[in-house]
Parts: structure tokens; C-alpha cells; sequence
């Protein structure tokens, strides 16, 4: 049997918030914008160069150092609006990832750490 939903782990988060027009349909995001394609836009050339020149991330040497805030900071915002009696910016989330997958799963997983326990946590909507 297969699930039905889909998993938003760090490399489809990086993604995701890449993109300049993922803002423009989730205004909810729009604050964390600029800088979170800065960040990752540096996230990437440390991927390539192998290594991180990235101040502020206390003594930590790996690329993924660069997008932890900024994946920290999506995380409490989609909770926020996971909170509101609202669901419509859930529903303009939703409907960017499916038009960007080409198909609508039950539920989207977003996977994060929780003391150092990667992946094994996650958030539904």
C-alpha cells in the first residue's frame, strides 16, 4: 500500500523557498523573503565549494548551517498558521506545492530535527 502524502524534508524546503513566486502566492512567507534566498542562494555555493563560510553558525562547518534559521523560521510560521481559524494560506501553501508536483496528495509532511533526531518529527497539513 502507498501513502498518500508527500515528504517536505530540507532539499524541497530549500527549494520551495527559493523561489521568488512561491512568496508572491504565500504572503503569509512574504517577511522571511529576501533573506531566505540569500541564505539559501549561499546555502547552494556551499554545496558546491564543499565548504561553509558562514558567520553566525557557531563552529558549524556544514552547508546545511546556512538554512537552519531560515527553515526554523518557516516551521513557527506554519504553525502559526496551522493555529488560525483560517485555513485559506494553508490552502495557497497546498496549492503551490500540487501545482509545482502535478498531483494532489492526502496530506504534505514537513519533516524536522528535534534534539538532533533528524527527520524524525513532522508537522501535517
Amino acid at each position: 500500500m502507498t501513502e498518500n502524502y508527500y515528504k517536505l524534508g530540507t532539499v524541497e524546503l530549500t527549494q520551495l523557498l527559493s523561489d521568488p513566486d512561491f512568496y508572491e502566492k504565500n504572503v503569509a512567507f512574504l517577511f522571511m523573503r529576501d533573506n531566505a534566498i540569500r541564505t539559501i542562494e549561499n546555502y547552494n555555493k556551499a554545496l558546491i565549494t564543499k565548504k561553509s563560510d558562514c558567520s553566525g553558525c557557531k563552529g558549524n562547518t556544514e552547508p546545511t548551517a546556512y538554512v537552519q534559521n531560515t527553515l526554523a523560521k518557516f516551521l513557527r510560521t506554519l504553525r502559526q498558521l496551522m493555529e488560525l481559524k483560517n485555513s485559506t494560506p494553508l490552502a495557497g501553501l497546498r496549492e503551490y506545492i500540487e501545482d509545482r508536483l502535478g498531483y494532489s496528495p492526502q496530506q504534505f509532511r514537513v519533516y524536522y530535527s528535534k534534539d538532533g533526531k533528524s527527520g524524525k518529527e513532522f508537522i501535517v497539513f
